[in-house]
């Protein structure tokens, strides 16, 4: 946020959506900055079981994420990579990341023996673009007459004006 001509960082520790043409709160969450610098917490004040935790290392790199989604867990190389993500959520699915060992620079996702994502650089070190691989998405929406499922389904019709008042706090200085 620019602010007085400066930067200014700011977290946001509250966020509520509503929908003006029925006064519905759509979205009511509360975020917690814990240890006073990362998202310790975000409170979801319409269902509880949407609320979501998160944990950080000494070096304030994400470490665990609790929700709806199950839990996720990150591991780090000595130089902060990212080397692992497991996802437990009543099976478990384990990502590896790789990286070459003359750089830092990602080159591969793994998943067991398949690659689900592969990375490459340009001469100057920016990555090229690639494609993941496919990752289905199905939503389910109830109507009148039943429940349909559709990947191109939406949460709401489009152009649906909406209201949201957001609650924020300038956010200390990292060192």
């Amino acid at each position: 946020m620019i602010h007085g001509g400066r930067f200014e960082e700011r977290n946001i520790n509250a966020l509520q959506v509503q929908d003006p043409s029925t006064s519905t709160v759509v979205v009511d969450r509360s975020h917690a900055f814990g240890d006073g610098i990362n998202l310790t917490a975000v409170t979801d004040n319409i269902a509880s079981a949407r609320s979501e935790s998160y944990t950080y290392t000494a070096a304030n790199r994400l470490s665990e994420g609790d929700g709806i989604w199950g839990t996720l867990t990150w591991g780090y190389d000595s130089v902060g990579n990212r080397t692992i993500e497991v996802l437990t959520s009543g099976s478990t699915t384990t990502s590896t990341y790789n990286y070459p060992g003359s750089s830092n620079k990602l080159s591969t996702v793994m998943q067991g023996s398949s690659t689900v994502r592969a990375f490459s650089y340009d001469g100057a070190g920016k990555s090229l673009p690639t494609l993941a691989a496919a990752r289905p998405t199905t939503i389910t929406t109830t109507t009148a007459t039943g429940s349909t499922s559709s990947p191109s389904a939406q949460r709401s019709p489009p152009n649906t004006p909406m209201t949201a008042s957001i609650g924020w706090r300038s956010a200390p200085r990292r060192t």
